[in-house]
């Protein structure tokens, strides 16, 4: 497996039920297994551009411009190489482990951020600022790699990653920063060559306040604290206070309205409340109520357009953030009616935007066309999907964890039995899902 690489045979973007993963080795042998046996093997897929290193998959090469297909990511990066198929085996179990044991991502410009469940820390990609926490020097980290924070924490409880820089919530109330800096939007932590803790957020845990979640935006970061109060940095801070970079205005979220969910774009803070409504603050006005009676809110960390669901309705919305403004809509009636709601998901990152059905589907949107890019209906895997993160240029999949299944404990001997260089090429036989 030292040296698996992958070659994707099919310019289709999509994986169907029929697609297989074959694994040849240098005596022709060969193994395919079937997506549910990959998807028990990893819980992370990724597809799009490589050219940093950002998917993970051991085809890195500089300058790259070709654009892979959707496929899985198996391997974690190991200072050595394994002396026999026992450390191989080992090595398998340790990487399995990992990638199906997800509890947090985070997409930035090129870079990933990934957290599991035991709370360990790993990154990929893109790092010409040290925005994953190693010199800078390593510009790209073509597999995932362990991240070492400079003090003990006894859990990850959040990640995000802006443009070149990434925060990390720990403990409740620890704020780790990494990357640049230049708009101050690692709060007080400078440019370095490792993540490093936030001297001016260090009140929040010394009053006890609990740090609910963490956002960025391209050149900006925020957290929401105790549930009501937003603290903002860098370019798009909505006129956070100097000092403790608290958002004015926030206390409308402690008398008024609670929060359901906050995003932070480049056009301004968006906070999504339990009663529907829909305010954002920036730099020009203070939070304002822009939208009515809406069930999921999703804005992209760049780019104007918004996606949104209202309650008790069959349409996503196309709008403009700033100033805000209705394009299009689209009827997806026949997923609501028949899944409800509750299983319809927006997903966005910088450039890209997602629809997750019913935990099994993932459509592509682009203005008001649906283009489906995975379908796991008809596959036999009791694996779900979580959620889609983007990258400005890639793609990843990321899966619910699950209990390990003896299907799994087969596809891994089988593995082994190959020899330790083997080739992991990707075909698919339709380009058509039902």
């Amino acid at each position: 497996m030292g040296n698996r690489h992958l070659k994707a045979k099919s310019i289709s973007n999509k994986i169907a039920p029929s697609e297989q993963i074959q694994i040849a080795n240098i005596h022709d042998k060969s193994y395919s297994s079937s997506l549910s046996e990959s998807l028990e093997f990893t819980h992370l897929l990724s597809m799009g551009s490589n050219d940093k290193g950002q998917l993970g998959r051991n085809l890195f090469k500089e300058d790259d411009t070709e654009t892979y297909p959707i496929g899985p990511v198996l391997e974690l990066y190991h200072k050595e190489t394994p002396k026999s198929i026992e450390d191989e085996y080992e090595r398998l179990e340790m990487d399995s482990r990992i990638l199906r044991d997800i509890k947090h991502v985070a997409a930035g410009r090129s870079h990933l951020l990934l957290v599991t469940n035991s709370n360990k820390i790993y990154a990929m990609g893109f790092n010409n600022y040290s925005q994953l926490g190693f010199k800078e020097e390593e510009q790209y980290i073509p597999r995932l790699r362990p991240v070492e924070l400079p003090e003990k924490v006894s859990s990850v409880d959040g990640v995000a990653a802006g443009w070149f820089h990434s925060i990390i919530l720990c403990d409740g109330g620890k704020i780790f920063s990494s990357g640049h800096s230049f708009f101050g939007q690692t709060f007080d932590v400078k440019m370095g060559s490792s993540f490093q803790r936030s001297n001016k957020m260090k009140f929040l845990e010394r009053d006890n306040c609990k740090v609910n979640s963490v956002h960025t935006a391209t050149f900006s970061s925020s957290l929401l604290v105790d549930g009501w109060k937003i603290y903002a940095c860098g370019e798009m801070d909505a006129n956070s206070n100097s000092s403790n970079y608290l958002v004015p205005g926030c206390d409308i979220f402690k008398q008024k309205e609670s929060i359901k969910s906050v995003k932070h774009a480049d056009k301004g803070i968006v906070v999504l409340t339990h009663k529907g409504n829909v305010y954002m603050a920036n730099k020009d006005r203070g939070f304002h109520e822009i939208v009515q009676n809406v069930y999921s809110f999703v804005p992209s960390h760049m780019y104007e357009t918004t996606y949104f669901l209202k309650n008790n309705s069959n349409i996503l919305t196309e709008c403009n953030l700033g100033p805000f403004s209705v394009r299009s809509n689209i009827d997806i009636g026949r997923f609501v009616q028949k899944y409800g709601l509750e299983n319809i998901q927006i997903c966005a990152g910088y450039c890209f935007y997602y629809l997750v059905v019913n935990k099994k589907r993932v459509y592509s949107i682009n203005g008001t066309e649906l283009k489906e890019i995975l379908n796991l209906e008809g596959v036999s895997t009791s694996v779900l999907i979580k959620e889609v993160v983007s990258t400005s240029d890639c793609t990843y999949v990321v899966f619910e964890r699950c209990i390990s299944t003896a299907s799994e404990k087969l596809m891994k001997t089988r593995l082994l039995k190959n020899q330790k260089h083997a080739d992991l090429l990707i075909t698919t036989q339709t380009t058509q899902l039902d």
